[in-house]
């Protein structure tokens, strides 16, 4: 079919957003939530009703990472945020990272690394308790001891990504300052995390971390870890990815690993041999054109986003096919981090959410975004449905 590519037009976003902040406070509504977004360092459940151009995101409920100790009286630092929602495989627990995040030019002030519990079901969403803080006492975490002396600061930790064993034992957690991997052991009856190990520096380039169902490897991007034994060796020199994940392949297929690399391609490989995947096919999406992709249950249809740009595919088993691009700029010209996308329609007609940040020197944190919904027909179109702006960044989202 035709490609088409839209222009980067500002008055294009200007219909494209409907501004919605009207429900931002705790909520007792039993009504059930389509998608959690992360606002800052707040969790908002919303509800996604209407189709098309009468398409509507309304909240139902929020919960936050409460403040501790080391933080401002208010608090956190206007810049603490949410990065990674884990949901554990087999309890209502959500596993939440957050730490403070700045400006490009201020990476020095990462730290105050948490993660903590959630309960998130469709009617419910509630904060449990702080399970770890990454700071000086934890004499064993690299990133906790990298302290760089800025007032308030504990340790370095950016903990952006996890992945959580099939059987619900252990959580691995990436850490973006020293591009590691770190193992903790999950108390099966409170959710409280031990800390086991830590891998070698740079063994994790990008932020993306899945798990095979059936082996204890880990993968980031196409590179491949092996955890046996709580000992993290590196098996596999392929490309740090964001967006991993392991498809199963079920009786007779083959399981499959697909990612998005270097924040470009998009590629899809056999795990015939976990150890070594097979490159399949792939797709370039151009410079940080990629930084997250979701897929259908079919197998056939992708979502891709990145900056300014949201793109679909199709693929056959063989081969991976560009149908339409979106692409968008926000009418101050300023670029839009599209970060994580879920799909929250199947069928012919899919609809996908899409959680994105840009940089705003109004904002006390240094960031604003939002979550957009975009609508993509059988043959792949994309036509924007709504969007709901949030008061910070907005670096992840999940199906409750």
């Amino acid at each position: 079919m035709s490609i088409v590519k839209r222009p980067n037009v500002a008055a294009l976003l200007v219909v494209f957003i409907s501004l919605s902040l009207s429900a931002c406070g705790g909520s007792s509504s039993a009504k059930s939530s389509d998608l959690i977004i992360a606002d800052g360092a707040t969790l908002r459940a919303l509800t996604i009703e209407g189709s098309g151009e009468n398409t509507t995101l309304s909240q139902v409920r929020s919960a936050s990472v409460p403040g501790n100790d080391g933080f401002p009286v208010s608090g956190f630092l206007p810049e603490h945020t949410i990065f990674a929602m884990i949901p554990h495989p087999s309890r209502p627990w959500v596993y939440v990272t957050s730490f403070n995040d700045c400006g490009v030019a201020e990476l020095g002030c990462w730290g105050n690394a948490r993660v903590d519990l959630f309960e998130i079901q469709p009617k419910r969403l509630r904060h449990i308790s702080r399970v770890f803080t990454f700071d000086e006492s934890q004499l064993d975490i690299s990133c906790a001891q990298n302290d760089v002396g800025i007032e308030g600061q504990h340790g370095a930790c950016a903990i952006v990504s996890g992945v959580i064993s099939p059987d619900g034992s252990r959580l691995y957690l990436q850490d973006d300052d020293f591009d590691l991997l770190m193992i903790f052991a999950i108390n099966p009856l409170t959710g409280a995390l031990t800390f086991l190990s830590e891998g070698d520096q740079s063994d994790v380039r990008l932020h993306g971390l899945a798990m095979h169902p059936q082996a204890a490897l880990v993968y980031n991007g196409s590179n491949v870890l092996d955890v046996s034994d709580d000992i993290i060796s590196f098996e596999f020199n392929g490309a740090g990815g964001n967006g991993t994940q392991v498809l199963a392949g079920g009786e007779g297929a083959s399981d499959l690993l697909l990612t998005t690399e270097e924040n470009r391609h998009v590629r899809i490989f056999h795990l015939d041999e976990p150890l070594a995947p097979v490159l399949v096919d792939g797709y370039d999406a151009g410079q940080r054109g990629a930084r997250d992709v979701a897929i259908n249950n079919a197998r056939n249809r992708l979502v891709v986003v990145g900056r300014n740009r949201v793109t679909t595919l199709s693929f056959d088993g063989n081969d991976i096919t560009e149908l339409d691009v979106f692409d968008m700029q926000d009418p101050d010209g300023r670029d839009i981090e599209y970060r994580s996308v879920v799909l929250t329609r199947q069928g012919e007609q899919l609809q996908a959410a899409v959680s994105w940040f840009v940089n705003d020197d109004s904002n006390d944190s240094g960031f604003s975004g939002g979550v957009s919904l975009f609508d993509v027909d059988a043959d792949g179109v994309i036509t924007p449905a709504a969007t709901r702006l949030t008061s910070r960044a907005s670096r992840t989202l999940m199906r409750p």
